[in-house]
């Protein structure tokens, strides 16, 4: 399909590679043009469009891993060059983060790049799962499936540079 081919269109730079648990940041700016061995941007470009931004009671799963009941609660869809690529839920501790409800860039702004402006806390590693999971009724209709249809499913709790878990996130890739 075009969208499978529009995400397969970037490739690391000649000579480029990671090392096991290194990290890279790649700019997914549709520029590859400008990658060097250094700085890698991707063939592509990422969009986010939020859904939602509220405190709330965090469902038991995110609670247990994030330390609190309460949480802001964050939806997103993420799109490459356009097209629905994912569905993203985050939920981070509300007694650390309260003053992201009053942000409004989350659209174009990195949610770790703000951590770090505004808070201080930088991401620095994390427990991940990704399986094949069924999107549920809500998961289905934003990404424009049936509910039960077979989607990516991914889980992950952040931890900061101290150690502290900064946020538990789900996402249904499609």
């Amino acid at each position: 399909s075009a969208r499978s081919k529009t995400l397969t269109r970037w490739a690391f730079p000649a000579g480029a590679g990671l090392d096991a648990g290194q990290f890279k940041l790649v700019w997914a700016d549709a520029e590859p043009a400008e990658s060097t061995i250094t700085h890698w941007h991707a063939g592509f470009r990422l969009t986010t469009k939020v859904l939602k931004l509220q405190a709330v009671d965090a469902p038991a799963q995110a609670a247990e891993q994030i330390g609190e009941r309460r949480a802001v609660h964050l939806e997103r869809l993420r799109y490459a060059d356009g097209h629905l690529l994912l569905v993203v839920q985050n939920y981070l501790p509300l007694s650390r983060f309260e003053r992201l409800l009053a942000f409004e860039g989350l659209a174009t702004t990195s949610l770790y790049v703000l951590l770090k402006q505004e808070f201080g806390v930088i991401a620095s590693t994390g427990k991940r799962t990704i399986e094949i999971g069924r999107a549920d009724a809500h998961v289905a209709d934003l990404l424009e499936l049936q509910p039960g249809e077979r989607v990516l499913f991914n889980r992950e709790t952040t931890f900061d540079q101290d150690g502290r878990a900064i946020e538990y996130y789900e996402s249904w890739h499609h």
